[in-house]
């Protein structure tokens, strides 16, 4: 079952009032943190691929939300390793995956792929995250749906 994430509205990949932004949903899904999008050709890097900073921000947004599911805290990126072992074509759907291998008090270990609906994998990563600190409303001040957020309602529908 689909829960979706609550968004920060000015995020450059999930913030639905970020005009410039991707205005992508992250959900979570079977112990996933997960991101759909559709590769399209504003996405290129060479004609007729997706660009693999795309891709790498696909995966550094659902490591976020692995490891914010995982601590109810604030995360940053610390490491992300990808290996782009095929070419995602344009004109396809794509999902990163994301899950928490082992955590810490200090830092959140994930691992992910991704894939498409027949599930063949492109590409996978590893990265590490660290919780921030304080309280995680506290880094969204002014966002509305987050501030009136329950984070452990949220996180208790995630087990």
């Amino acid at each position: 079952m689909r829960i979706y994430f609550p968004t920060y509205r000015n995020c450059y990949v999930c913030g639905e009032k970020n005009k410039k932004g991707l205005r992508l949903k992250p959900y979570f899904d079977n112990g996933f943190s997960c991101i759909d999008i559709f590769a399209d050709s504003l996405y290129s890097g060479a004609e007729g691929s997706m660009h693999g900073g795309i891709i790498a921000t696909l995966f550094d947004e659902a490591g976020y939300w692995a490891a914010f599911a995982e601590t109810g805290k604030n995360c940053v990126t610390a490491e992300l390793l990808i290996r782009y072992k095929i070419n995602v074509k344009t004109g396809i759907q794509i999902t990163s995956k994301v899950k928490v291998i082992k955590a810490d008090s200090r830092i959140v270990y994930v691992e992910g792929i991704l894939v498409d609906k027949d599930g063949q994998i492109y590409s996978k990563m590893k990265g590490k995250y660290i919780p921030m600190p304080g309280n995680f409303k506290d880094y969204f001040k002014g966002d509305e749906g987050i501030q009136n957020l329950d984070i452990e309602k949220f996180r208790d529908k995630l087990e």
